[in-house]
């Protein structure tokens, strides 16, 4: 078997794309790094804005960030993690990802 990830992800692994993408959102951190505009701002520790490979090619987006992702400026650390770790096995965890569980 290929080692390459299933379409339509397989764009995700040229290096040059991810170089891209990671550039292109570096603008959106400095912004939201800044950001004022509600009330999170008025007691937050740190933004989380994310974390993880550019080349995934799948993004979870969580509501406001919980004390522990505050505290250190990272997504799903606390509680919510958890959850999404029980919900969303890795692939490690799982095992070869046949191409029959993308459809």
């Amino acid at each position: 078997m290929e080692d390459r990830p299933p379409l339509p992800f397989a764009a995700f692994r040229s290096d040059d794309v991810v170089a891209a993408v990671e550039i292109a959102l570096l603008p959106y951190a400095a912004k939201a790094a800044q950001c004022t505009a509600c009330v999170l701002a008025e007691t937050r520790t740190n933004v989380v804005f994310g974390s993880g490979s550019a080349r995934s090619g799948i993004v979870f987006i969580g509501e406001a960030p919980g004390a522990n992702e505050d505290a250190q400026g990272l997504p799903f650390v606390g509680r919510s993690g958890s959850f999404s770790i029980v919900c969303w096995p890795t692939q490690a965890s799982r095992g070869p990802m046949s191409t029959s569980a993308m459809s």
